[in-house]
């Protein structure tokens, strides 16, 4: 029997998120496939490779000739295929897994793998410190690289998500309905949109109440308040009730609780009217989103503390009829006698008067 090598990549090894493959020019050049193969065997070789990036494993392909012949262009033509398969898979190794497999683009697989699962680890290290400002009685063990690695592959995970943290296996609080596949351990989603709502509420409060705390008074909340002054309370709410009546009625999802300007907004008096006001407004502008509708409550309070109105009362119907009936009757002199237009006319006692 014949003992046929390793599989060059992890089982689990996708790389579909990486839409380029690394080229070795001087590699490639100096190759003896280059020297050697026809162009129809290069040709089919380089789609060949293109095609194992992005199967799973990857750097591997089925060995199969139906399915090797649609990948390097033949469609369903095995027949012709056949005339170039010897040439196109030069290279190629059978391992144990039943795959072909290339090993010089299975190094440059584990190379872009290897940088997929770091970045994973920056991802859960985030997470695990976010958690542990949360919980300060529940502070979790933040793992090394290493042993996150030996803890993932412990636990023989399968997948292609491994920026959801698949195969952690440190002991962490149930705090969240949905979990990741491959978690051997609940852990806590830090998102705002998958956190358990109780605690997402206390967090959106505490929130507020500290950006509440940063705002001078006499700053922000004096320049948005209204001359009106604040709203009633019945149509007053909080950051995080604003936010959710956005979300709820007006489908506007990239909401900010903490956002100083909405805080401000509504420390100043600004009602959900306001809010609701603002979002048809952007829905009809085609320009529903979270930042738009804050401006646009904050320029109307603007205008409105910066409006100046006329001062004292406005001259009456009687006083403008008859102000403009006698420079009517001036001009109509003036006209009959061309030689009055050459004198002043000048008001005497609120009545214009020809003076010589």
């Amino acid at each position: 029997m014949i003992n046929l090598p390793e599989p060059l990549t992890p089982p689990d090894c996708s790389l579909h998120e990486f839409p380029f493959m690394p080229l070795d020019v001087a590699r490639l050049r100096d190759s003896d496939i280059a020297a050697i193969a026809t162009g129809d065997e290069f040709r089919c070789a380089v789609l060949l490779w293109c095609a194992s990036w992005h199967q799973v494993p990857a750097a591997s392909l089925p060995k199969d000739d139906v399915v090797l012949a649609n990948l390097a262009g033949f469609g369903r033509v095995v027949k012709e295929w056949m005339k170039v398969k010897e040439g196109s898979l030069r290279g190629w190794i059978h391992c144990s897994d039943g795959r072909l497999y290339h090993p010089v683009v299975a190094e440059k697989a584990l190379n872009a793998w290897r940088s997929k699962l770091e970045q994973a680890y920056r991802t859960e290290l985030a997470r695990i410190k976010k958690y542990n400002q949360r919980h300060e009685d529940k502070q979790l063990e933040i793992p090394t690289l290493d042993e996150w690695l030996s803890q993932r592959q412990s636990a023989n995970v399968l997948g292609d998500n491994i920026g959801m943290s698949q195969g952690q296996a440190v002991n962490v609080p149930e705090d969240m309905q949905e979990m990741s596949q491959g978690q051997t351990q609940p852990v806590p989603d830090m998102s705002p949109g998958k956190q358990h709502p109780i605690e997402r509420e206390r967090d959106i409060e505490r929130d507020t109440e500290r950006e509440r705390e940063n705002i001078k008074p006499g700053t922000a909340g004096e320049v948005l308040t209204s001359p009106a002054g604040k709203n009633s309370p019945n149509s007053q709410l909080s950051p995080g009730e604003i936010c959710a009546l956005l979300k709820a009625e007006h489908q506007i999802i990239d909401i900010n609780p903490a956002n100083p300007t909405l805080i401000a907004l509504v420390n100043a008096g600004a009602s959900a009217e306001e809010f609701k006001a603002a979002a048809i407004a952007a829905h009809s502008q085609g320009k529903a989103n979270f930042g738009w509708i804050i401006a646009r409550v904050k320029g109307q309070r603007e205008d409105a503390a910066n409006l100046q109105l006329h001062k004292g009362p406005m001259p009456s119907g009687n006083a403008r009829d008859q102000g403009r009936q006698l420079a009517a009757e001036s001009l109509l002199q003036m006209d009959q006698q061309p030689d009055l237009a050459e004198k002043d006319i000048t008001p005497v006692g609120g009545q214009h008067a020809i003076a010589s």
